[in-house]
């Protein structure tokens, strides 16, 4: 949808006049704990009592103290294929036993996040082209952090990159974003504020609003980020998906 909005939209364009022709699809922690049981009995039937195994039958029931299907989920967009992704990913680091331990779960969770961080600039690569870089931004940034953390130095390297090489055509929006910044009418402002709208619709951060408040995430809110309302108290938080990719310590509580 963001690819056909992008491609048609012109000025004077609004875009919910067609809010109510599209469907956003969500799924409840008890549709994706159906799906873990279902995904494991698949697997490990046992062919002798004919018992189902589920979820908790293969997996430790939790990882330090908290419950392990929660901690798994947290670290996904709320979507089947990354909850598969990751339990693929334990299955395989514990191959050759005969259930998942903590252990073997916090170990897959480095391929997971390596996988993820590559799977979600593939996912939206032909809307923004090359996204490596511009989400490699949050290395330079603490887990929850301000608008202003996004330093200009941080934008510039990120232009750097972007622009380095004689082959620029298929960075799409931020080598042209750059290319811009270099004019007097284009500020790395303006560069940050594209930025941080477009880690957030891709599912890179959040952010809250207000220091009260709840982090909002697009898979769960609002898919745009109102970025014209933020204030001094509104801060971003990076997805904890991305945690060990972008080597961040932090737990995710109180994020997702």
């Amino acid at each position: 949808m963001e690819t056909v909005l992008n491609q048609t939209s012109s000025a004077g364009f609004q875009t919910e006049k067609f809010e109510d022709t599209m469907l956003r699809l969500h799924w409840t922690r008890a549709e994706l704990k159906e799906l873990a049981d279902k995904r494991i009995a698949y697997s490990f039937k046992d062919q002798y009592t004919n018992k189902t195994a589920n979820f908790y039958d293969v997996f430790a029931p939790r990882v330090g103290e908290q419950d392990s299907f929660d901690f798994i989920l947290e670290r996904t967009l709320f979507r089947p294929r990354d909850l598969i992704s990751y339990m693929n990913e334990c299955l395989i680091s514990a191959s050759g036993t005969s259930s998942v331990s903590q252990k073997n779960i916090r170990a897959a969770e480095a391929p997971y996040s390596k996988k993820r961080l590559r799977s979600l600039a593939d996912e939206w690569r032909e809307v923004y082209g090359d996204l490596e870089d511009p989400i490699g931004v949050l290395r330079g940034v603490d887990v929850r952090f301000t608008s202003s953390d996004v330093t200009d130095l941080l934008v510039e390297n990120l232009c750097i990159n972007m622009l380095a090489g004689d082959n620029t055509s298929n960075y799409g929006t931020f080598a042209k974003e750059c290319e811009l910044a270099t004019s007097v009418a284009y500020s790395y402002a303006m560069l940050r504020r594209k930025l941080l709208q477009t880690l957030y619709i891709i599912g890179a951060i959040g952010f809250k609003m207000h220091k009260g408040s709840r982090y909002e995430w697009s898979f769960r809110n609002e898919p745009l980020l109102d970025y014209d309302g933020l204030t001094i108290d509104s801060s971003f938080a990076i997805h904890p998906m991305l945690f060990r990719e972008l080597n961040k310590r932090a737990g995710p509580a109180h994020l997702i």
